[in-house]
């Protein structure tokens, strides 16, 4: 089980930066990453790389914990509060 699990890790790791470097290609200019991992791995499952870019600003902005940020993007995907 743990070999799974490291290879889950590493699969969720390239997948992230792949995600990271599409948005770098496209944006022309190299990032600065300023939130957690941990938001990093949330924003990947936005397909939008403008959605990704403008949660990935609010984020940065607003001091967003993951929780918040995971509570914004699904408020916005299913059109109701979580509340």
């Amino acid at each position: 089980m743990p070999l799974f699990c490291l290879l889950l890790d590493i699969l969720k790791i390239r997948y992230t930066q792949r995600i990271l470097a599409e948005d770098e290609n496209s944006a022309g200019v190299q990032r600065k990453f300023v939130l957690s991992w941990n938001h990093y791995q949330i924003l990947t499952h936005v397909d939008n790389p403008e959605a990704r870019n403008f949660y990935e600003i609010e984020a940065f902005k607003q001091q967003w914990s993951t929780r918040y940020l995971q509570r914004q993007i699904q408020q916005v995907t299913t059109g109701v509060c979580p509340c």
